[in-house]
């Protein structure tokens, strides 16, 4: 008898440790897997803030500290006719995620954005501010630019597109 109640005890004792374990490391922002959380991410042309169609969008996402790490998740898509790119997230939502256009100037800032905030009411980056007179032609909107609207789950960027000797321009100055 006081065999049984010394293993009962010892397997209740792990059982407590085993449940307490995974309860602590569980992540805050887990989605269920039949619902994972995806972010629409709509590609802008810096100057009429149309939709910018075929851009190659990487989006990298931060470990669960926010920090971005050398093996950090990136996703490439390419926009469709609408500017939108749509990044499945998987069930494990990280605080943290980086929208970068790999062929254009970016013309809006920041670049890293929350996912809480994405997921809520949706972000759109601002255009940022230079002294670069090339950088201001690009990246200022005309007069007639239609305003960006701010959609929950989305996340609006500014982008100048960039020619082939533009691109390479730029990629030797980065």
């Amino acid at each position: 008898m006081g065999m049984e109640s010394g293993y009962m005890k010892t397997s209740l004792d792990f059982f407590s440790i085993a449940l307490i374990a995974t309860a602590c490391c569980l992540p805050a922002a887990a989605t269920t897997p039949d619902n994972p959380a995806t972010i629409r991410v709509r590609v802008l042309d810096s100057r009429t803030h149309a939709p910018l169609k075929g851009r190659r969008i990487q989006v990298t996402l931060s470990g669960m500290d926010g920090q971005f790490h050398h093996e950090a998740i990136t996703k490439i898509g390419r926009s469709g006719p609408d500017g939108l790119v749509v990044f499945d997230l998987g069930a494990t939502v990280p605080p943290r995620v980086d929208v970068f256009d790999l062929s254009g100037y970016p013309c809006s800032s920041p670049e890293v954005f929350p996912i809480s905030d994405i997921l809520k009411d949706g972000v759109v980056a601002q255009v940022q501010i230079s002294t670069y007179q090339k950088v201001i032609d690009w990246c200022t909107p005309d007069n007639g630019a239609a305003k960006i609207e701010q959609r929950p789950g989305g996340v609006g960027v500014l982008t100048h597109p960039l020619n082939i000797l533009q691109n390479f321009w730029y990629t030797l100055r980065r």
